[in-house]
Parts: structure tokens; C-alpha cells; sequence
């Protein structure tokens, strides 16, 4: 599988990264100056946006004065797409994404006013980002009611383009999961697409779909539905934080239960998914792994 690019009128962030770095070495605030096209990044930002992006990368490492350089590899390897996860289930680099929107129009006039990026790796997660996000538009009543976000929250909130930034590392060269996959994605390449002239590229997994395939008896699959069966408590119910750890929680569990029928790859997934398939009266009549779902 292809791990997340953000890709568009500029490279993929590593990608970039590796290039700059091809004339010597940098420091922390140079690199993601360059990067992020950011003019001045504070320091302390500038140092967590390096180590979350090029951190763990054989490509780059420090040098004795804390700057990033090229590792040999990566000055041998200039071409190669950055860090792809395996293959194998248990090997694949995840991060888990929900969206707070002001509405279902992605390509219209709704806006997302809050964001979460957990990443899972090695069978647990191993770090998260979450903000409240400035829509540059009024929320509606009912957005407010169901998520408690109110535009007083989101007043002083950074606007997407300031949180694109650093939401960046945390999607780069991992496979995106949601519960309702296709919403989260659509909305986050539109405001890439519109803060940024950017995209989405990469695979993605849908734990709706997911849980279809191996949980074909269990009729509902909401977010609440599939927590309870697995037992997960969500802290926080329609805020992107709690949807989003639960999420990854959720996906845990069905990796787990992926590998005890004997998948180890997403092709393996697929297989299973086509060998539970059972009629629908409406709809599709089964599971669709990189595509739209309707469920959440």
C-alpha cells in the first residue's frame, strides 16, 4: 500500500524535505521553514514539526550541532517515495482522522471546525494532534448542539491553513483510517485543495467497511455500535478527539481479529470482505474498501 502524500502545486513534505536537505545541513526552523512555506516558524513549533516529520525516517538524521542532514541512504536514495509502510497488517504505519464539520458539503460551502490525528504503530498508538479549527463561517444550531462546539470556541481558533501545517507530519507516508472513511477524506482535501492548492493522495481504510467484513452479523455499525460491541468507552462523543481515539481503538481490535482469520495483508482483508458478502436491498451489496461510505 501507498502511504499519505500531500501533494498539489508542491511536493510531498518529505520529499521536499529530502531535497533540501541535499545542499548540507539544516536546522529545525530552516527545514520546515522551506517545507511548510512557513516565514519565521517559532522554535519550539519548528523542532516538534521536524521531529514528527522526519523522526524515525532512515533518511535523515541529527548531527552533532542538533541539525538535520541525509543520512547515506537518503543522499543515494533522492528518488525514492518517503517511508512506505509494508505490507504486512501488524507492519502498516496508520493514522485514524476525524473531522467536526459545519455541514455534509465538502465541495460546497461547509467547512471542518475541529480535527484529530492519532497514530497507530506497532500495535498502539504513539502520539495524537487535535485542534479547534476557525470555519470562516457561522456553525449552525444543530452542529453546535450535537457537537458542543459554538463559534465562540472557534473565534480565536487557528483558520485550516495554520493547522495544515502541522497536521501535515502526522498524515505523511502512513494509510488513512476513519470510521466513515470517505467524509473525513473528502473534506480534508478540499480544505487542503482550498487553503493550500493541495490534495490528498494514498490509500486509505474505512472501519465501517472493515467491520462489515468481519462482523457481517452485527446490523449496526456506527461508531457508538461498533465501540460497544468491542467494549471501547468514548471520552468524548462528536469531537474529534474521542471519535478519533476511539476510532483507533476500534481499529486495533479489528486488525486483531483480521490476523486470527488468517489476514495478513489488505489484499487478505479484501479476500475476507468479498467472502462475507451478503445481499443488500439497498445500496451496494457489500463492502467497498477505498471508497465512499454513508454509515457513521
Amino acid at each position: 500500500m501507498k502511504g499519505i502524500s500531500i501533494v498539489g502545486r508542491e511536493l510531498a513534505l518529505v520529499d521536499k524535505a529530502q531535497k533540501f536537505l541535499a545542499n548540507g545541513p539544516s536546522s529545525a526552523i530552516e527545514v520546515i521553514a522551506h517545507v511548510c512555506s512557513l516565514p519565521a516558524p517559532p522554535a519550539h513549533i519548528a523542532l516538534r514539526l521536524a521531529d514528527a516529520l522526519l523522526g524515525g525516517d532512515q533518511r535523515f538524521e541529527r548531527d552533532g550541532a542538533g541539525r538535520w542532514r541525509l543520512t547515506r541512504s537518503g543522499a543515494q536514495v533522492a528518488s525514492e517515495p518517503s517511508a512506505r509502510p509494508l505490507a504486512r497488517l501488524r507492519d502498516l504505519r496508520y493514522v485514524v482522522v476525524d473531522v467536526e464539520t459545519t455541514g455534509t458539503r465538502a465541495a460546497g460551502s461547509d467547512r471542518i471546525v475541529e480535527i484529530a490525528a492519532v497514530v497507530v504503530e506497532r500495535g498502539e498508538v504513539t502520539r495524537a494532534f487535535e485542534s479547534l479549527v476557525n470555519p470562516e463561517c457561522p456553525i449552525p444550531s444543530e452542529v453546535s448542539r450535537l457537537t458542543m462546539i459554538t463559534g465562540g470556541m472557534v473565534r480565536s481558533a487557528p483558520r485550516f491553513a495554520q493547522v495544515a501545517a502541522e497536521i501535515a507530519p502526522y498524515l505523511e507516508g502512513r494509510v488513512f483510517v476513519a470510521h466513515n472513511a470517505g467524509f473525513d477524506w473528502r473534506f480534508l482535501s478540499a480544505e487542503l485543495e482550498r487553503t493550500m492548492g493541495q490534495r490528498l493522495d494514498g490509500d486509505r481504510l474505512c472501519t465501517v467497511r472493515m467491520t462489515a467484513a468481519l462482523l457481517p452479523s452485527l446490523r449496526r455499525r456506527s461508531l457508538d455500535a461498533v465501540a460497544n460491541y468491542f467494549g471501547i468507552e468514548i471520552g468524548a462523543r462528536h469531537r474529534a478527539g474521542g471519535d478519533a481515539r476511539a476510532t483507533a481503538a476500534v481499529l486495533l481490535r479489528l486488525l486483531r481479529l483480521a490476523e486470527e482469520r488468517g489476514a495478513e495483508t489488505i489484499d487478505d482483508l479484501k479476500t475476507l470482505g468479498r467472502a462475507g458478502r451478503r445481499p443488500r436491498k439497498r445500496r451496494r451489496a457489500s463492502p467497498h474498501w477505498m471508497t465512499r461510505d454513508e454509515s457513521a
